[in-house]
């Protein structure tokens, strides 16, 4: 959970699940439930977003684009 440097008022809880399903889950769990109720309690409407990542990746990719690096200016690039 993170709150907001200039707006105190503003939080962001981060969340990771391995599939839509598992998030379908837990949005239907007591404990969301309990995240709700004080949702309702809110001054103002909040925005509320769920982001979705489709794909990530780990070094491999670093060690791709510097592969391609070196190719280049290996061929005088």
């Amino acid at each position: 959970m993170y709150q907001g440097l200039n707006d105190r008022n503003v939080i962001m809880i981060d969340q990771l699940w391995q599939s839509s399903e598992d998030l379908e889950c837990h949005l239907r769990s007591e404990d969301y439930l309990k995240m709700l109720l004080v949702v309702e309690m809110a001054t103002e409407q909040p925005d509320i977003r769920f982001d979705t990542i489709l794909s990530s990746a780990g070094v491999d990719t670093i060690e791709k684009a510097r592969k391609v690096l070196r190719t280049k200016k290996a061929d005088g690039f």
